[in-house]
Formats: structure tokens, C-alpha cells, sequence
């Protein structure tokens, strides 16, 4: 049979398979996909479609996604931790109810439970005796990597369960909330730092983080949805199962529907799909799952999948624009993200005018070309992106986009360090790393001066009034009012902010002066390990790395900052000026 296909057909398939085994390494190894969830979906439903078709093709196994990574111990799990099928077409909800009804004879009273499809990482819990002994990550379904440390920075999840069976294997995803997930980006960009791209890929990424500090400040949370394997104890259905979970205090999802019918499996997917935007959490479909667990067994499960449980993934909401014009942001790190205008859209009751774009590999990588009309996606609850560029549409007369090699405000030749992607300035004086620098040091987050706007800390540098955070408070009323837009009464009252910013909290003041990697969580326990600055800046490495909270390579980056006799002199000048933030108070 082999021999009878068509050659091109061969190669196709297995140019395919190729593709998908390349991306499933980006998706589950790196956490970093390079295309949508859609489009993925779609390249696995097209393979799918021609082992179906060409009987020859069906020898070749199926691709299977692994997610372990090296720095993990390895263990197997309980029992085979599968992944399920899912479809964007309706006939196929339709086909897999269909399919059940006849495997069981059409005598069974179906009962489904319906519930939200989470976007998150697969995480399997093993208890023994009652107590948390391990949490692994689905791996390849039979084995999968030790995160036990990690899981455990979850707040809230039990380390041990009363009454419960002699060996339990629960399965969920592990998530980072929209709000959590908005204040990290928001982080990244002060920072000067690229913006995460999604929940799901930033959870990935933390899950496989080895310093337990930095996934502490991610906030990580859990959802239980499944059982694996249960010694001692009889669930007969999932809605028992998820009482079960409620008597353990365990997190799972709430937001369950119940449908006897296909109508109702499809009456329960409305109501879910117009509940979801109003989550605190990214989903992207639905589950159906056979309620009676008894059924389940019956039904049992292919390689890879139950046969009693299917989810029907939303497509992602896709519009076209036209991208007018690729500008260039310069962070407060130096990093040059480059940055889309856009032509007016809405996309999922949003307006969007911009988006990022990452940086030049990524435009490079898409070929995305100043005036392509251009696909914007929102899939899974998340900010919009560019997907992909309609070439059909793109003009003969247009010109790849090149990457400057100088700073687009101070004219410095960008530099790139070695494994990273982001081209930086390196010249600290930069009007606008300094802008950036004033900004978030005057931030609600850091300092909190009120009236340090954008437009004020903009003009105060242009004139050169301000070019390190020290001048701040060297500004004289005069220089207020030289800018526009400044009347009398706001420069006092921006006066008056910066002469009460003086007495201050160390965390906030540790804050606000920007130290690379060091965010709000991270100052705040510097602050509560040490009594003022002075003494902060005279810790060794060694005191540093023993602050819980702070891993080794925070304790590096702070160390350092304070080895710079530009700091120092900055601190001095500070002091001088009448600075004093020595309480550790919030």
C-alpha cells in the first residue's frame, strides 16, 4: 500500500508531520509558540484528515507533544494522563454525541456535564494517604516533569486531604489570572522589558522556572478538573467528583453546565461562551464530558484520548486592518520594541489603534511590511496580535521593513547581546530611557508623585531641566511654568508632591529607582530585610541570596546596581537633597 500512494502525497504528510513535531517543541518544551492556537489546530486537523483518507498513512504514529525539560527530575504518572480531542466544527460535537449513543446502544439516559475549556498547563497531582507527594506536568502523557516546589507556591491548594483514598491522581491546569497577568506586562514595560505575549505561555514559562522566587511573584493559580487514578474511594459520576473536590477545599471549576440532549450540550456552550469574557481567567472552549463514570470506563479511550470527553474550542475573533506605519518604543532598559499603528478596528468590543510587535525577528519572521493589510486576532481572552499579513493584498511597490541599527532618539548604534532578541541602546543618557526612568520612578507604584504626567516629564526633559532622578528635586517653580500647559496652581501643587515624596517608603523608593529585575514584590522584601538604603547598598552577595523571595540572579542584578558609582553618587545627591526613606513600611 505504501508503494500504490501518491508521491506527493508522501511527502505533503510528512512535510507536516514535521512541521507539527516542530511546533509542538515551541509550544510544550519552550513555551513559546510561533503561531496561533487556531492555525496549530488547523495543521493537526489537515494530518489528521489525510492518515483518515490514505489507509498507508495510518502506520505512522501520531504526533505527541512532550513538555519535559532538562533541570527536571522525571516521574511517571499514576496512570496515562491523555489530552483530549477537540474540533472548531459543530458537526463534530454533533458526530461525537452520535458516536456515543451507538457505542452504548442508544438505552443509556445520557447525561453530560458541560464546562469551561481553561487555557492554561496540564498539571497532575498525586496524593498518597491523603498527602501531596508530587505534582508533575503531563510530559508526554506517560511521564511527566517534577514541578512540586512551584505547584506548591499556589495559595490556598492543600497539602493533604482529609478521608481521602489510599492513592489519587488529580488533573487540572494551572493558570495566571487576566488582572495578574495585565500587572506583570505592565512590570515588563517599565522595566523597559518585552511584554508576555499570553497567560497560557507566561504560565508554561513559570511552571518550568527553577528559582521558586520568581514563580511566587507570578501568582500562579489552579483549577481541578479530572480524575486520574483513585484507590479506595468510589466516584460515580463527575458531579459527585466535584463535590468531592468542594469537600477537600480544592480549586475546580464552578462553572459547570448539565445537558441531556445535543440541543442542551449546545444551549450549554452559549451560555459559556457569553460568560467567558467576564472571567478572571483566559478560556478558549468548552468540555463535554460523560457524566456517569461507570460510562466512561465503557467508552474507555484511544492512544492519546478519552472516548468520553470532547471540547469544542471558540475560533479566535479575526479582523483585517491596515498597518499605516511600524514606530519604534525605546524602554526604560534601552530595549527597542517596535510597535504597530494600526488603522482603526474593533476586535471583541475593543477599539484597537496598536500592537505590539515584538521584536525584529519576529517582523522578520512574519515578513510585516508597512502599509500590509493585516490580520489582528483575540483568542483565549487575551491582548490582540498580528497574526499573519494577507500577501494577496500587499502592494507591488512595497519594501521589507529594515531594523534600524541606531537609536531612533539619541542616534547610538543599537547593541544585542548574545541569546537574546531585543536590540538596545546602550547610551544611559538617552532622552528617552530617561523619560522612561522619571516616569515610573513618579509611577502610583513607585514614588507615586501626582502631576508627573507623560507630557510634563516629557517637556521637563526636552529643556534639559531634568536629566537623572536627583533633579526632580532641584526644580524650581520658574521651570514648571516654562512648560506648557503649567499654570500657576500646578506647579505648586507638583511642588508640594515632590517635597512630600521625600519622606517615603524604603519599598517604594527601591521601586522607583528602576533596578534591573527588580519589581514591586521584589522591593518590598528588600525593604523588609534591611532598615534603610545605605545599608541595602553595602550587602554582600551572600546576604542578598538568603532573602526569601530573592533567587540568585536578583541577588546578582542588585548587587550590581549598587557597585555603579553612578548610583552612588546619584544616592549622595539624594540624601543631599532631603531624601529619607529608611522604614520599610508599605
Amino acid at each position: 500500500m505504501h508503494e500504490a500512494l501518491n508521491p506527493k502525497i508522501r511527502r505533503y504528510f510528512f512535510s507536516l508531520k514535521k512541521k507539527l513535531e516542530e511546533h509542538d517543541r515551541h509550544y510544550y518544551r519552550d513555551a513559546a509558540p510561533i503561531i496561533s492556537d487556531f492555525e496549530y489546530d488547523c495543521l493537526k486537523h489537515e494530518w489528521k484528515e489525510l492518515r483518515r483518507q490514505y489507509p498507508a498513512l495510518q502506520l505512522e504514529s501520531e504526533t505527541i507533544g512532550d513538555d519535559r525539560r532538562e533541570g527536571f527530575a522525571t516521574f511517571p504518572h499514576l496512570s496515562p494522563m491523555l489530552s483530549l480531542s477537540n474540533t472548531y466544527d459543530r458537526s463534530e460535537v454533533d458526530a461525537f454525541d452520535q458516536r456515543i449513543r451507538r457505542v452504548l446502544g442508544g438505552k443509556e439516559a445520557l447525561r453530560y456535564v458541560v464546562e469551561h475549556k481553561i487555557d492554561g498547563v496540564a498539571v497532575n497531582l498525586i496524593y498518597e494517604e491523603g498527602h501531596l507527594i508530587r505534582a508533575l506536568t503531563r510530559g508526554n502523557g506517560r511521564e511527566g516533569d517534577d514541578v512540586t516546589k512551584n505547584v506548591l507556591t499556589i495559595q490556598g491548594l492543600p497539602v493533604y486531604l482529609p478521608d481521602a483514598p489510599q492513592r489519587l491522581e488529580l488533573r487540572g491546569e494551572v493558570y495566571i489570572p487576566l488582572e495578574v497577568f495585565e500587572e506583570i506586562n505592565r512590570q515588563q514595560e517599565e522595566r523597559g522589558e518585552e511584554p508576555f505575549a499570553n497567560p497560557r505561555n507566561l504560565a508554561a514559562g513559570t511552571l518550568k522556572t527553577l528559582d521558586t522566587s520568581i514563580v511566587q511573584q507570578r501568582k500562579l493559580q489552579l483549577w481541578i478538573h479530572s480524575l486520574g487514578l483513585c484507590e479506595g474511594l468510589s466516584i460515580a459520576t463527575m458531579v459527585d467528583f466535584y463535590c468531592f473536590l468542594k469537600k477537600w477545599q480544592l480549586p475546580y471549576v464552578e462553572f459547570f453546565e448539565n445537558a441531556h440532549s445535543l440541543e442542551e450540550i449546545w444551549k450549554c456552550i452559549g451560555i459559556i461562551d457569553q460568560r467567558r469574557h467576564t472571567l478572571h481567567f483566559a478560556t478558549d472552549g468548552a468540555v463535554l464530558k460523560i457524566n456517569d463514570r461507570s460510562l466512561q470506563r465503557i467508552l474507555g479511550e484511544t492512544q492519546h484520548s478519552p472516548r468520553w470527553a470532547f471540547a469544542y474550542k471558540f475560533a479566535p475573533e479575526r479582523v483585517e486592518t491596515r498597518l499605516e506605519k511600524i514606530s519604534l518604543q525605546v524602554g526604560r532598559s534601552g530595549a527597542i520594541t517596535p510597535i504597530a499603528e494600526l488603522k482603526s478596528v474593533w476586535i471583541a468590543g475593543t477599539e484597537v489603534k496598536r500592537a505590539t510587535l515584538h521584536n525584529a525577528s519576529e517582523i522578520e519572521r512574519k515578513d510585516i511590511r508597512e502599509g500590509d493589510i493585516v490580520v489582528l486576532e483575540k483568542a483565549g481572552e487575551v491582548i490582540p496580535a498580528i497574526t499573519e499579513v494577507v500577501l494577496s493584498r500587499r502592494s507591488p511597490t512595497s519594501i521589507p521593513f529594515v531594523f534600524p541599527r541606531k537609536c531612533p532618539q539619541c542616534n547610538a548604534l543599537l547593541s544585542r547581546a548574545m541569546g537574546e532578541i531585543a536590540w538596545k541602546c546602550p547610551n544611559d543618557d538617552c532622552s528617552a530611557k530617561v523619560e522612561c526612568r522619571i516616569l515610573h520612578f513618579a509611577s502610583r507604584s513607585a514614588m507615586h508623585i501626582e502631576g508627573l504626567g507623560d507630557n510634563l516629564v516629557h517637556q521637563l526633559c526636552q529643556k534639559g531641566y531634568v536629566k537623572n532622578i536627583a533633579d526632580l528635586y532641584e526644580l524650581s517653580h520658574e521651570q514648571l511654568m516654562n512648560c506648557n500647559g503649567i499654570g500657576t496652581k500646578t506647579a505648586e501643587k507638583v511642588m508640594q508632591n515632590l517635597e512630600q515624596s521625600k519622606s517615603c517608603s524604603l519599598w517604594r523608593f527601591l521601586h522607583g529607582l528602576g533596578i534591573p529585575g527588580i519589581g514591586e514584590k521584589t522591593s518590598k522584601d528588600l525593604a523588609s530585610s534591611f532598615p534603610d538604603v545605605r545599608t541595602l547598598m553595602a550587602a554582600s552577595l551572600e546576604a542578598l541570596r538568603i532573602i526569601p523571595g530573592v533567587g540568585e540572579k536578583t541577588a546578582l542584578e542588585v548587587h550590581a546596581y549598587f557597585q555603579s558609582a553612578s548610583v552612588v553618587c546619584m544616592i549622595d545627591r539624594l540624601e543631599a537633597l532631603g531624601i529619607r526613606c529608611i522604614r520599610a513600611s508599605t
